[in-house]
């Protein structure tokens, strides 16, 4: 998400599908009360859940 990547090239990398992958972002939206999606990477970069959005960790 951090990186700009669509959802269906997200899905296609987790084996999913791109609604899945809605899906989840919504409910970590709602868990972390984070309003958009810039609210949920910053959340997300506070606590180092993915690593910092230059890491190329892929």
């Amino acid at each position: 998400m951090a990186r700009g990547y669509p959802n269906s090239f997200i899905a296609d990398e987790l084996g999913t599908t791109p609604r899945t992958v809605e899906l989840d972002r919504a409910s970590l939206m709602v868990k972390l009360g984070a309003q958009s999606l810039p609210d949920l990477l910053r959340i997300a970069f506070a606590v180092d859940l993915n690593g910092s959005p230059e890491d190329d960790r892929h």
